[in-house]
C-alpha cells in the first residue's frame, strides 16, 4: 500500500511539473526569425488575403476607419496597435495567435483614426491627428457597438499596444462590462518627455488656442521611410522584423504616418490623465508587460496605474525595445506564451 502512495505521489508530481513547465517555457511560434525573410511575404499576402477580411466603417465625424477581421469563432480578440502603425503590420501575431488553435476568435484589428486604411484626419497625409480630443474614444466604442458587441455573445478581450493600450484603459473606464480582459504592451499612460507633463500640455494648449494644433509638434524626425535604419531605431532587436515592417511601408506608402500634431500630444495627455483619476472604473482583469526601459511612454506612469487597480499584474520583458511583438525570437516568444496564456484563461462571458 505505502509503495502504491509513493507511485501515486510521484506521479502526481510529474504531473503538476508537466503542467508547470507547459505554463512557464516560453512557445516556439509558427515561423522562426530564421526563416521570417524568406516566408513572410506569404503570411502578409495570400494568407492574410484568404483569412482576413478588410473592411472599414463610418465614424460620427463621417470619416472612414479601417479595420481587419481575422479567423472565425464566437469568442473575439481586438489587437489595437500603436502610433502610426496599419493593421497589416500585425499580421505575424495574427498569424500566430490562429495557429496556436486556442479556439478564440475571430481576431480584428482595429487601425487608430487617421492611420492604415483608415481615412487622414490631419493637414498632410502623413502626419498623425486628432481632429476632436476624444476621437479616438469614439471611434473605439462605435467599433465595439457596431462591430464587435452586436455579432458575438462573448465580451471581447483586448490586446493593446502602446496608444492602442491608452484607448483601451479609456473604453474599459467607460464601458468595463464590454470588455473581457485587456493586456496591454508597453501601454500609453503618459508619453516619455523632456519636460514635465503638465509643462508639455500648457504648450500644447497655447498652440491649440492660437490655432496651430493641428501643426506638428517641434523636434521631431521627418525622414521619410526609405531613409529610415534600423541602426537608429529604438522600437525592436530584431532587424529581421524591423526589415520587415520597413518593406511593407516602403510597398504600400498610403500606409505610412509620422509625427504627431500638437492636438494629438494635447489629447493623449487629457485622455492620460482621465484613466489616473477614473481607475476605479475599470473593473475586469488587466495584464501589463513593458520593458525594463522605454524611450517611448513612462514606465512609472503605468506602474502606478496598475497598482491602483483592482485586478492588474506586471510582467517585465528583458531590453528597453518598445515593440514587444516585433522584438526577436527569444524574447517574443516569452511575449506572445503570456499572451496566450492569459487570453486562453478567461471564461466565457456575455
Amino acid at each position: 500500500m505505502r509503495e502504491k502512495n509513493q507511485r501515486l505521489s510521484l506521479r502526481h508530481l510529474v504531473l503538476r511539473l508537466l503542467v508547470i513547465m507547459t505554463i512557464q517555457v516560453p512557445c516556439s511560434f509558427a515561423v522562426p526569425e530564421s526563416d521570417l525573410l524568406k516566408t513572410w511575404r506569404d503570411i502578409y499576402g495570400d494568407w492574410q488575403k484568404t483569412n482576413c477580411v478588410w473592411l472599414r466603417y463610418e465614424s460620427s465625424s463621417g470619416k472612414k476607419t479601417g479595420f481587419a477581421r481575422c479567423g472565425v469563432g464566437n469568442k473575439p480578440v481586438v489587437i489595437l496597435p500603436g502610433y502610426s502603425e496599419p493593421a497589416l503590420k500585425y499580421m505575424e501575431a495574427v498569424y500566430d495567435l490562429i495557429k496556436a488553435d486556442t479556439g478564440l476568435g475571430p481576431f480584428y484589428v482595429w487601425e487608430l483614426p487617421g492611420q492604415g486604411t483608415s481615412d487622414r484626419l490631419g493637414p498632410t497625409a502623413y502626419l498623425v491627428h486628432v481632429d476632436t480630443p476624444d476621437r479616438y474614444i469614439d471611434d473605439f466604442l462605435r467599433f465595439m457597438e457596431k462591430e464587435v458587441r452586436s455579432r458575438y455573445s462573448s465580451k471581447p478581450i483586448l490586446v493593446a499596444h502602446s496608444t492602442g493600450a491608452l484607448i483601451a484603459f479609456n473604453a474599459a473606464a467607460r464601458r468595463s462590462g464590454d470588455i473581457s480582459r485587456i493586456v496591454a504592451l508597453s501601454p500609453l499612460v503618459r508619453p516619455a518627455l523632456p519636460l514635465p507633463s503638465s509643462i508639455v500640455g500648457l504648450i500644447a494648449q497655447f498652440y491649440r488656442w492660437f490655432g496651430f494644433g493641428s501643426s506638428s509638434v517641434w523636434g521631431q524626425s521627418s525622414k521619410p521611410v526609405e531613409d529610415q535604419r534600423y541602426a537608429t531605431n529604438k522600437s525592436t532587436d530584431s532587424s529581421v522584423r524591423w526589415s520587415i515592417s520597413h518593406s511593407v511601408l516602403v510597398e504600400n506608402p498610403n500606409l505610412f504616418s509620422h509625427g504627431v500634431s500638437w492636438d494629438w500630444l494635447s489629447s493623449v495627455l487629457d485622455r492620460g490623465d482621465d484613466i489616473l483619476a477614473n481607475y476605479r472604473y475599470i473593473n475586469l482583469p488587466v495584464t501589463i508587460m513593458k520593458p525594463e526601459s522605454d524611450f517611448y511612454v513612462s514606465g512609472a506612469a503605468s506602474d502606478a496605474f496598475c497598482k491602483n487597480l483592482a485586478d492588474c499584474s506586471s510582467t517585465i520583458i528583458a531590453g528597453n525595445m518598445h515593440e514587444l511583438l516585433q522584438l526577436s525570437d527569444s524574447k517574443r516568444n516569452v511575449v506572445m506564451s503570456a499572451i496566450l496564456n492569459k487570453i486562453s484563461s478567461v471564461p466565457d462571458s456575455n
